[in-house]
């Protein structure tokens, strides 16, 4: 385990065409993995695109294509912007793929099946762009008085909806424990308070 390392990306929301921000994250991200590989390390590393939301849904529409169609085009000019460069990465996930859909239900099943999954509601400011909930006291308002996204400056949505919750509280006092008893498990410790 101390030899193997694990490096991804973000992945990549596929919303709109690959820009400058996508490849200089994939260039430091290979580097690392070079890096440790150059220090006869076992790298797995990892990028992709994330191919589920609204901002993709309404990306799709603009263009009067199916989501998958249009995701499916995106991915070839991430691929092909990339392709110059010969990144390392040993794997390219596509949420959209059959094995990460199972996945991700299997996981759901367990946590659900373990009282790990509630339902319930939320409220708030939300913004599409952001893919984001603000709290009130983070939100100005615009010229209009209608509160407004800090980033975008755009009106921000009052959303209200039924949703499902993690009991990540459940873990809290287990995932303490374990770091305080392998002080190396999070690194860079600086880290450690995120």
């Amino acid at each position: 385990m101390r030899n193997s390392f694990y490096v991804t990306t973000p992945i990549y929301y596929v919303n709109s065409h690959p820009h400058l921000g996508h490849l200089y994250t994939t260039i430091i991200a290979d580097t690392v993995a070079r890096f440790h590989r150059q220090r006869g390390k076992d790298v797995f590393f990892l990028t992709g695109t994330d191919e589920h939301g609204q901002n993709i849904e309404r990306a799709a529409a603009a263009k009067n294509l199916p989501v998958k169609e249009h995701v499916d085009l995106i991915v070839d000019e991430f691929k092909q912007a990339f392709a110059p460069f010969k990144f390392t990465n040993d794997h390219w996930v596509r949420t959209t793929d059959q094995y990460h859909k199972d996945g991700v239900a299997l996981l759901w099943k367990r946590a659900r099946d373990n009282g790990y999954i509630y339902k319930g509601n939320y409220e708030g400011w939300y913004c599409a762009n952001c893919n984001l909930f603000y709290n009130e006291s983070e939100v100005p308002a615009n010229l209009d008085g209608i509160p407004a996204c800090p980033v975008h400056e755009r009106p921000l949505d009052r959303v209200a909806e039924a949703s499902y919750f993690f009991k990540l509280g459940e873990f809290q006092e287990r995932l303490l424990k374990y770091y305080e008893d392998h002080p190396d498990f999070i690194q860079p410790d600086v880290r450690r308070n995120e």
